[in-house]
């Protein structure tokens, strides 16, 4: 998985900054200028049509969160997102880790630190950012430190399997059943998109963004069935479609995953 992926958390960023203005902390010039490039040369509709799931599935997440009231969190792949920031400000007894690769979280460190200052937030302890690398690292060494093993505990995905190509997403999951099966009271949520909708000029536009943002991969799915017949294939075996939208699907499975 590629380290140069900070393009694709401020693009995330932007996009959050409609409802959040703090999330306009972690946009640079450059990440701005690529944006506001795309909507003049992109009809609005398209754009908005390639954008909204991404605030639908943080807003779909938000109120699962919100629904499940877990102890813990486990965030992958976080990007910029102020979600755990948030909720650690909000309740001081939950656990948050929020994690990315080395240079998102840095930066994201600093920019958190800069938030407080600026807005005289004490930064919350619960909060927890970690540098992990979702293909290589062992996650549950990475965090056993900060979490009790039996606590409700939510694992999010927010957009990361985007990156992966079809072995790439097979070690990931097979890291996320090794997590699991370590701790009995755990349930994963992430998202996958499906195969593109018709039409040349949205199936073009994603190729650029896809390429902007380095988030190309080799995997897709024609539709949930198929996607739930791989994981099955990897011995996951009660996946639960939550939400589809737009060609995009948020699912879950338990701890319960392996035979």
């Amino acid at each position: 998985m590629k380290e140069k992926i900070g393009i694709t958390a401020e693009f995330a960023s932007i996009i959050k900054s409609e409802s959040d203005p703090r999330y306009l902390y972690f946009v640079s010039p450059k990440a701005l200028r690529i944006y506001r490039w795309f909507q003049v040369l992109v009809p609005k509709n398209l754009l908005k049509n390639i954008f909204t799931w991404r605030q639908n599935l943080s807003k779909a997440l938000d109120l699962i969160i919100d629904k499940q009231k877990p102890l813990q969190v486990i965030d992958l792949g976080s990007g910029y997102s102020l979600r755990g920031f948030n909720l650690c400000l909000s309740d001081g007894s939950l656990v948050y880790i929020d994690s990315d690769l080395s240079n998102v979280t840095s930066r994201k460190i600093q920019i958190l630190n800069l938030l407080c200052g600026k807005e005289n937030i004490k930064f919350p302890q619960n909060l927890h950012l970690r540098t992990i690398n979702v293909l290589s690292d062992d996650i549950y060494s990475e965090v056993k430190d900060y979490i009790d093993m039996n606590k409700k505990t939510l694992i999010l995905a927010e957009g990361l399997t985007s990156y992966f190509n079809s072995l790439e997403l097979e070690i990931f999951f097979k890291n996320i059943q090794n997590l699991m099966g370590l701790m009995p009271n755990i349930t994963f949520y992430s998202n996958e998109r499906l195969a593109e909708p018709k039409g040349f000029l949205y199936k073009f536009i994603r190729k650029i963004l896809s390429y902007v943002t380095r988030s190309q991969n080799s995997h897709r799915f024609k539709t949930s069935d198929e996607f739930i017949r791989f994981l099955a294939n990897l011995k996951i075996l009660d996946c639960k479609i939550e939400d589809t939208n737009s060609g995009h699907l948020i699912y879950s499975f338990g701890s319960k995953t392996r035979k």
